[in-house]
């Protein structure tokens, strides 16, 4: 078992993060390696996740596992290595995880003598009481492993029509619980209750995941995390399904990520791009919602999500009782349109 030094900031490891996902990582024989994490008040983008209760967000469980990942090929394959998240074949998450809790995580690859450059990762995330946080099934293009091996294609044809604002930035704040900088949503510019959404989000280089990037940074370095590109499509989701129907016992609760399945990744995303994404409610009922979209820019495809399925929690069960919120607002609004 080898312990494995993490870089502090994203200036170190060259590359945009959220925050450094993990506090101690270790490597064993096999591909496998272990990782904590003590989830603080103040991580960058918690205190906005959300505001009174922190919570640690599904898709931060993603980001912890894909640094994990890093280090792991890293120590296999020397600093040169990296990874690139290409699809979330499966993530489940079943208990939530507050702030002062510890996630511990435990993943193992596999190579595929038909698909050199694909790494198959299966991981498990435990909360410090031993319950199982999350279950993923995760792909990822090795980029620069030992050996010739081809790069994953990244770009597919695609397009979207431009249409004016239905709900701006302020608006959504009446809509969601986050707060900046967890919010990851600019602008809803069609909205069609019940059935779909388009939503926009420009990626800024003044977010918290660039702090510490300068001139010496790879281009590459800059790609936005995918961790907060699902982000930022879940919370487009949630617009969605908030403003559909009556609150019943969507008022009564937040709505947090429970399952992925079928997600791809097709290009990154960097600084200046606007994302569009296209999400639709492909079946709802009660407390649950499941959703399905495309996320494009310029057009093209960067991320596709066949399956996500989220809830609505009671605040009380995701923080143990400790805090509590006033409801959501109820899904009426007179700018929507069918």
């Amino acid at each position: 078992m080898t312990s494995v030094g993490l870089p502090a900031t994203a200036a170190a490891r060259g590359a945009a993060l959220p925050w450094n996902a993990l506090d101690e990582v270790r490597c064993l024989p096999g591909l496998t390696v272990r990782a904590t994490k003590v989830v603080r008040h103040r991580d960058p983008y918690l205190s906005g996740h959300f505001p009174g209760f922190p919570l640690y967000p599904g898709t931060f469980v993603l980001e912890a596992v894909r640094q994990a990942v890093h280090a792991l090929v890293r120590h296999h394959w020397g600093p040169a290595a990296r990874t690139v998240l290409s699809a979330v074949r499966s993530a489940r998450f079943t208990a939530p995880l507050p702030a002062g809790d510890t996630l511990r995580l435990s993943a193992t690859g596999t190579l595929h003598a038909d698909a050199p450059d694909l790494l198959r990762i299966d991981a498990r995330c435990r909360r410090r009481d031993g319950r199982q946080s999350a279950a993923l099934r995760l792909d990822f293009c090795l980029r620069s492993p030992p050996g010739p091996r081809p790069a994953a294609p990244c770009s597919h044809p695609g397009g979207a029509e431009p249409r004016g604002t239905v709900l701006a930035y302020r608006d959504l704040m009446d809509v969601l619980p986050h707060r900046h900088p967890a919010l990851l949503v600019d602008r809803v510019v069609a909205l069609g209750p019940g059935r779909r959404l388009t939503a926009e989000k420009t990626v800024d280089r003044g977010e918290p995941c660039y702090a510490g990037l300068d001139g010496r940074t790879a281009p590459d370095g800059f790609a936005y995390p995918p961790s907060l590109l699902f982000e930022s499509f879940g919370q487009a989701g949630a617009v969605l399904w908030l403003r559909s129907g009556a609150p019943d016992d969507r008022a009564r609760g937040v709505p947090v990520l429970g399952h992925l399945r079928a997600c791809t990744f097709h290009r990154p995303v960097f600084p200046g791009e606007t994302v569009r994404h296209e999400v639709c409610v492909e079946h709802a009922r009660g407390a649950a919602v499941t959703l399905s979209g495309t996320s494009r820019v310029d057009g093209r495809r960067v991320l596709s999500v066949g399956f996500a399925l989220a809830v609505v929690r009671p605040v009380s069960v995701l923080t143990g009782g400790r805090r509590t919120v006033a409801a959501l607002p109820p899904p009426d609004d007179p700018r929507e349109t069918p």
